[in-house]
């Protein structure tokens, strides 16, 4: 029996981090790569992913602007977001994880890190999506 495998959309402009990823999580996930940030929003509105790996810093829009573009949208707003980025200010990661992102990755990457943070943040979205599931059926009884 097949499983369906989950979801996930990169954005980075950075071909070598994206093929990096793309290649250490394809045995585990269906993997979509955007390297134009600006096409991201009709990327995930096409895939619905069940994770964005999103990098801030890119040269045509940054990664901010898509999430906030992202959760402005009642499509994909519920969609979880992990951060890459190479900044590693800890008053700046602080900030976007009280802002409401999922996660934040630095690079460079550790596979394994990467790799537990994202199976931990998808079994997070998926109890929180029954916990929403169980919520609609109770108001309904």
């Amino acid at each position: 029996m097949n499983e369906v495998k989950q979801k996930i959309v990169i954005v980075d402009d950075d071909d070598i981090a994206l093929n990096i990823l793309k290649n250490s999580l394809s045995d585990l996930y269906d993997v979509y790569s955007v390297c134009d940030g600006l096409k991201s929003i009709e990327v995930f509105k096409k895939v619905m992913p069940d994770l964005i790996l999103l990098d801030i810093m890119m040269p045509d829009i940054d990664g901010i602007s898509i999430y906030i573009a992202q959760n402005q949208n009642p499509i994909l707003d519920k969609i979880p977001v992990i951060f890459v980025s190479a900044i590693d200010d800890i008053e700046y990661k602080v900030q976007l994880l009280e802002w409401g992102i999922n996660d934040y990755i630095t690079k460079p990457y550790n596979i394994e890190e990467v790799r537990a943070r994202i199976k931990r943040t998808l079994h997070q979205a998926q109890e929180k999506r029954l916990l929403e599931q169980n919520l609609k059926i109770l108001q309904n009884k």
